[in-house]
C-alpha cells in the first residue's frame, strides 16, 4: 500500500485554512464577496497544480470541515459544490498527460487535457452548482418577484418619475427569473476561469508547475 505523504497532506492543510479564511471573509465583507469566494479557490487550485491531487484533496476537505464547524454543514456543502470541487477537478484535469504519439504527435512530447474541454466541465460544475443553489434558495418566480418589486420600489423613492407602469414591471419579472441564472452562472465561470490562470502563473513562476503554460510559438511565432 502506497504511504500518503505527509508533507503534501501539511501543504493541503494549509491551504484548505487558507481558502476557508477567504470563504469567512467574504460572508463578512458583503462587498467584496463575489471576489474573495473566486480567491478561495486560488489555494486549492495552486496546490493541485503544484503538488497534485493529494494535496488539493486535503486542501478541499480542510476547508470543509472547518467551514461546517464554524458556520454550518450546509454552508460547507455550498462553499465545496461551488469553489472547492471546481477548483479541485480543474487542477486534477490540467495535471492529466499521455504520450502525444498516441494521437499522432512526437514521440518525445506530451499532449495535456485540452484547455477547451477543461473549460467545458467548468461549465458544467457551475451549473450544477446553480441548479443546488437555486434548489437551496427556492429560486423562483415568486422570490426573483420580490427582489424586482423591492428594486422598483428604491428606484421610486428616490424619484417617483421613473416609477414603472405595472406591465413593465411584469415584463421585467419575466425576464429576470431566466436571466438571473445564466448572467451568475457565466460571471462565475469567468472568476473561477480568471483564478485558474492566476494560479498557473503563480506556480510556473514557482518552477513547480506540472503542466507547460498554454503558449503557441510555432504556429503564431
Amino acid at each position: 500500500m502506497k504511504q500518503v505523504n505527509g508533507q503534501l497532506l501539511l501543504i493541503g492543510l494549509i491551504a484548505g485554512l487558507t481558502a476557508a479564511l477567504l470563504v469567512l471573509g467574504a460572508s463578512a465583507q458583503p462587498s467584496f464577496s463575489s471576489i474573495l469566494y473566486a480567491a478561495s479557490a486560488l489555494p486549492v487550485l495552486i496546490v493541485g497544480l503544484g503538488w497534485g491531487n493529494v494535496a488539493a484533496i486535503a486542501a478541499v476537505a480542510t476547508a470543509a470541515v472547518i467551514g461546517a464547524l464554524v458556520i454550518s454543514p450546509l454552508f460547507a456543502l455550498a462553499m465545496a459544490i461551488f469553489t472547492l470541487l471546481p477548483a479541485g477537478w480543474l487542477s486534477h484535469l490540467a495535471n492529466l498527460a499521455r504520450p502525444a504519439s498516441e494521437i499522432g504527435g512526437p514521440d518525445d512530447l506530451l499532449a495535456w487535457y485540452p484547455l477547451s474541454d477543461i473549460l467545458l466541465h467548468l461549465c458544467a460544475l457551475v451549473s450544477v452548482a446553480v441548479i443546488f443553489l437555486g434548489v437551496m434558495i427556492g429560486y423562483g418566480p415568486e422570490l426573483t418577484g420580490q427582489m424586482v418589486d423591492l428594486l422598483m420600489a428604491s428606484v421610486a423613492d428616490r424619484d417617483p418619475t421613473l416609477a414603472a407602469d405595472p406591465a413593465s414591471v411584469e415584463q421585467i419579472k419575466s425576464m429576470m427569473v431566466l436571466l438571473l441564472p445564466i448572467v451568475q452562472g457565466g460571471m462565475w465561470v469567468l472568476m473561477l476561469f480568471a483564478a485558474y490562470y492566476i494560479a498557473m502563473r503563480v506556480v510556473s513562476a514557482s518552477g513547480r508547475a506540472l503542466r507547460p503554460r498554454e503558449i503557441c510559438r510555432r504556429r503564431c511565432g
